[in-house]
């Protein structure tokens, strides 16, 4: 049975503030205030039913003096509605009562859950709410889940649920394979101790905790995101010969016909070979658009099916470059070529490592391959470069509403100099050539001396002269 006016929930001790009341019969919601006269927002129709559940909700906005009243989900009505003026932070807020001094209007029913917002909810909202809210995680992953071409040395970032006060950051190569490299973060930005594997794709999950006394752990969505690779094949790259046979060009060595993905058929169509009557020694030779830093070469080896039985595959070789196609340097190093098995889906055998020397163009002249016959072939070659750039420029590049404050300034007699900070490209380890790591993140100061003024666009480079920081 339903007694006189009974309280949802108020914010009212004493003097009144407040209130969500239903009268003894049940057959309205009413949501007050005590301005004068009162504000009241009133759905007259019957809405509680003995043992039924029901969810309602009253939303306020204040700045338009308006409410909204909503019942399991729906808007019922909406109108005027507004709060008193003055002080009432001290006021207690009480769940099942009209008014928290006195215990009036006790509540004679069972409440599930009460939530209180700070800004007004749009209908969705509401009925988000009352279909209950997923756990408190964090969100916003830094980077996007999902993101390529992530830098190695890279700083994960978070959005907090807003509540727990601590953080624990789980990072690792695969979905099962995470492992809790920091604990107890109070700050939404983690750096891994070490810079994380180039081309990689990594897992990462924050577990956000409550503090005392329960310290519970809200366990986070599984992200991911792939990191950049190391170094990126070089495109149109040309190549000539010492000699080829028919249909057999070196421009096939570079063309990337024969490859699905990065596997090679055994067509021979696809693959380049010398003339039986060329000139010895045989060479091949590939040009660039430009100078590059070139990190690797990857080889396919000729993959013909008849390869296991006549080896025109090349096997020792000796390898120039040059910046300018009239210096020539030989490199060192060079591994014997691996020869192929005259099958399909041939991955490349065969890496050479240019420990990031500067060239435009690379010669190979072949000393013997892995037959008799005065033919040397090739199915593919790919080579890799390190790009050089400067990256990660701050202020972002077309950053807009910079403030003058943030930047790193110098000041001197000639007036302000402003102090770009951009981040160098990661370079390779000597001691595992296999993977890198980048250096610190040291800034590359970009000096101008006239002064900066508020509402100017900036332009500003960091050139890179032979791999150097300039």
């Amino acid at each position: 049975m339903f007694h006189r006016y009974q309280g949802l929930v108020s914010h009212r001790d004493g003097t009144m503030y407040w209130w969500i009341e239903i009268p003894g019969d049940g057959g309205q919601l009413r949501f007050k205030s005590n301005t004068s006269p009162q504000s009241i927002l009133l759905a007259a129709t019957p809405h509680l039913v003995k043992d039924e559940w029901v969810h309602m909700a009253f939303s306020h906005d204040a700045a338009a003096k308006h409410g909204v009243a909503c019942l399991n989900g729906q808007e019922k009505i909406a109108g005027s509605w507004s709060l008193p003026t003055g002080n009432f932070a001290t006021y207690r807020t009480g769940i099942g009562v009209v008014n928290c001094a006195d215990g009036l209007g006790t509540f004679n029913g069972a409440l599930d859950e009460v939530m209180i917002f700070q800004s007004p909810l749009t209908a969705a909202e509401v009925q988000d709410a009352m279909d209950g809210f997923d756990e408190p995680v964090a969100t916003q992953p830094n980077p996007a889940d999902g993101k390529t071409y992530v830098p190695a040395d890279v700083t994960l970032g978070w959005t907090s649920n807003g509540v727990s006060p601590m953080h624990n950051v789980y990072l690792g190569t695969s979905f099962d394979g995470l492992a809790r490299v920091a604990q107890g973060l109070t700050e939404t930005t983690f750096q891994p101790a070490e810079p994380l594997e180039y081309g990689t794709t990594h897992f990462w999950r924050i577990d956000e905790v409550n503090g005392a006394p329960d310290n519970t752990v809200f366990a986070g969505d599984v992200w991911i995101f792939t990191t950049e690779p190391f170094s990126y094949p070089i495109a149109g790259v040309t190549a000539t010969a010492s000699s080829y046979a028919a249909g057999m060009g070196p421009e096939k060595a570079v063309d990337g016909s024969g490859l699905t993905g990065d596997l090679h058929s055994n067509d021979n169509t696809h693959m380049c070979l010398t003339s039986p009557s060329g000139s010895q020694p045989a060479w091949i030779q590939f040009q660039f658009d430009k100078v590059y830093k070139l990190d690797q070469m990857w080889v396919w080896n000729s993959n013909q099916g008849v390869e296991p039985f006549v080896g025109f595959g090349v096997k020792d070789v000796a390898i120039e470059y040059s910046p300018d196609g009239e210096t020539w340097r030989a490199l060192a190093g060079v591994p014997e070529f691996t020869q192929a098995a005259g099958t399909n889906n041939y991955a490349h055998s065969t890496a050479v490592d240019f420990g990031g020397v500067e060239a435009k163009y690379v010669k190979l002249t072949v000393n013997s391959n892995w037959g008799m016959l005065k033919q040397y072939g090739l199915s593919e070659v790919r080579f890799l470069y390190v790009p050089v750039q400067a990256r990660l420029p701050q202020p972002a590049v077309a950053a807009t509403g910079v403030s003058l404050s943030d930047l790193d300034r110098r000041h001197d007699d000639s007036g302000d100099r402003l102090d770009c900070r951009v981040h160098e490209r990661p370079v390779r380890r000597a001691d595992h050539p296999a993977r890198g790591r980048p250096v610190d993140a040291l800034g590359v100061q970009q000096r101008q001396d006239a002064p900066l003024l508020p509402g100017r666009t900036v332009l500003g480079h960091a050139p890179e002269l032979d791999g150097q920081r300039s």
